[in-house]
């Protein structure tokens, strides 16, 4: 009877769908500075593992990732805050079986983004996180991260 209730256990989480998960390197909802050259946000994106012995996801909850987002701050030019956004996907061919697969980068993006600093709202968004500078100038930056809530699809309303 014990052995049955633990393979139905083992089928049942084995069958837990592959998560898509994102992970934001710096504290939210707090007022934060960095210099000319550094990294205001950083995400880390990963998938749960996929698993060779059932369909779904590892059994152990291992994960893999699959990319990273980056905003560096540059300065300012002409009134306006620049910012260098990275964006790297990655592809992974790890499983359970076989979790030490490399990653290989897939897709590389930069790309610089311009806030006007005379606005009233000066934010930059990044995958559902909002960047909000309180000053900033050829030196240093003064900001707070805040989640960005995502839009309701018609069928969640």
């Amino acid at each position: 009877m014990r052995y049955g209730s633990l393979v139905l256990i083992t089928l049942l989480i084995g069958c837990m769908p592959i998560r898509q998960t994102s992970q934001l390197s710096q504290p939210t909802g707090q007022r934060l500075e960095a210099a000319v050259g550094d990294t205001v946000l950083s995400i880390v994106k990963e998938k749960s593992l996929p698993s060779e012995l059932v369909e779904g996801a590892d059994l152990l909850g291992r994960k893999t990732m699959t990319g990273l987002t980056t905003l560096q701050y540059r300065g300012v030019e002409n009134g306006k805050a620049v910012f260098k956004r990275r964006t790297v996907d990655m592809v992974s061919k790890a499983t359970d079986l076989k979790p030490a697969e490399k990653s290989t980068v897939h897709n590389q993006d930069d790309m610089n983004i311009f806030v006007n600093l005379a606005q009233a709202n000066k934010v930059v968004v990044v995958e559902q996180r909002s960047v909000v500078i309180e000053s900033a100038n050829n030196h240093r930056i003064i900001y707070s991260i805040r989640e960005t809530p995502k839009p309701l699809k018609p069928s969640d309303s």
